[in-house]
């Protein structure tokens, strides 16, 4: 039971620093206003640590010992059903929600006409929040890949592998639009998925001398270092993004691996675990809250590197105190069935 807490506190120290890096990035492209040289630092891995952590909790879950040995049928009566139900109500659902609360304000503040076609397009068919929508289809393929029970490690990484080799061969070849529902990036996300599940391997064996892993991962961060000041930020990682290339996926990978590392050591605060467990929320305004924020600064102070500091932070503050209300009053929002819980 110590070993999983102490996952779930690293777990939640990523997410952590990964959603704040989220509004701050939004801060910065709403007001497109960019702090000269800092995205570089983050913009690999704050995203796609994302799909790397969840890849890496679907896979515990799914080779537990009472799953791996199950027919398709069993597995999806046992384990299958809740995936799906997850996948529509915690992440599908809420994202059209959101999207129709935030679409007519969107439309207005950018001074865009509204109309039925172009709702379906921005809340339907998921051209407002790439992010879940992505996540969304990537647990989709993963699914098949479970009720096919090709579970072992090996397959898995094959699997993510082809799936980010069709996703390139889409965008970069025949020049597809990732339209609808960002299949593209969902197909990439697979990829990260299971890197996800390739460290829960790796974390399970047992190494004589951690010294030797400590000198690894300062390795890591030098190099990691040295690309940065040498190539610049110009490398695309970004599964949302048209153009992808090798180094962007190296950085982004060695990245997400360092920032696990560290967030190993770092303490257990309740505050982090509690922004941690319920980063989907606020994913869903951070669009929309760093967009009003820097609306409403920029009336009164011209922008700057400051400036946007205090936009991503006040605009994550407002978040945190808007997902605490929801959490509390209206769960609902994030997940549906909590309306017929509340009934039972």
């Amino acid at each position: 039971m110590a070993k999983q807490n102490a996952n779930i506190q690293w777990i939640n120290w990523a997410k952590f620093i990964c959603i704040i890096l989220v509004y701050l990035y939004h801060s910065e492209t709403r007001s497109r206003y960019f702090i000269d040289g800092l995205d570089k630092f983050y913009k690999p891995f704050f995203v796609n640590l994302f799909f790397i952590l969840s890849g890496y909790l679907l896979y515990f879950s799914q080779t537990k010992k009472e799953l791996i040995n199950l027919t398709s049928k069993e597995w999806f009566a046992q384990s299958g059903r809740k995936m799906l139900s997850n996948i529509l109500y915690k992440i599908c659902i809420p994202t059209i929600l959101f999207s129709a609360i935030m679409y007519a304000p969107k439309m207005l503040i950018r001074l865009k006409g509204v109309s039925l076609s172009n709702f379906i397009e921005q809340v339907v068919f998921g051209h407002t929040m790439w992010f879940t929508w992505a996540l969304a289809v990537g647990e989709l393929l993963l699914f098949l890949l479970l009720f096919w029970r090709r579970v072992s490690l090996r397959f898995v990484i094959s699997f993510g592998c082809l799936c980010a080799l069709l996703a390139l061969t889409l965008s970069q070849f025949f020049n597809l639009p990732n339209f609808p529902w960002f299949y593209q990036a969902g197909f990439f996300s697979v990829f990260y998925f299971s890197i996800g599940a390739l460290y829960l391997s790796l974390e399970k064996k047992e190494i004589k001398h951690l010294w030797l892993k400590e000198i690894v991962y300062a390795i890591g961060v030098v190099l990691v270092l040295l690309i940065i000041f040498n190539y610049g930020s110009g490398h695309s990682a970004i599964n949302s993004l048209p153009k992808y290339d090798c180094m962007g996926f190296l950085l982004s990978v060695v990245m997400s691996l360092l920032v696990v590392h560290y967030c190993k050591k770092f303490p257990d605060i309740k505050f982090v675990n509690e922004i941690g467990r319920n980063t989907l929320g606020l994913y869903l305004m951070s669009g929309a809250l760093p967009e009003l924020t820097s609306l409403f600064f920029h009336k009164y102070f011209a922008y700057n590197d400051m400036l946007i500091l205090v936009i991503a932070i006040v605009s994550f503050g407002v978040g945190l105190i808007l997902n605490t209300f929801i959490l509390k009053y209206m769960p609902f929002l994030y997940d549906f069935r909590k309306i017929k819980a509340k009934a039972d």
